[in-house]
């Protein structure tokens, strides 16, 4: 996806999250929530091969992450790396 298309995306997104009052009312929690409820689909998907549904769980993921940064008012990471000697992740 070029970087365009990722802002058009992206952007679509933070328009449906405002349009059902995430942005506004939701909770971080609430997000993270429903973000180990993609995870766990994202699991059975992969557990049973079914491509189409991996990538369903992987987009609903991106979402919920990025509804996290919503109601928490910060932008999404464009790159993330996993600082292996403190074990918690760094904009990069």
């Amino acid at each position: 996806m070029n970087t365009f298309n990722k802002i058009l995306y992206d952007s679509k997104i933070d328009q449906w999250m405002d349009d059902r009052g995430i942005t506004e009312n939701g909770t971080a929690m609430a997000q993270a929530i429903k973000t180990l409820e993609e995870t766990t689909e994202l699991l059975d998907a992969i557990n049973h091969n079914n491509e189409a549904e991996i990538k369903d769980a992987l987009g609903d993921i991106y979402v919920t992450l990025r509804g996290i940064c919503k109601v928490k008012n910060r932008n999404y990471p464009s790159r993330l790396t996993l600082n292996t000697h403190t074990n918690y992740m760094t904009k990069k």
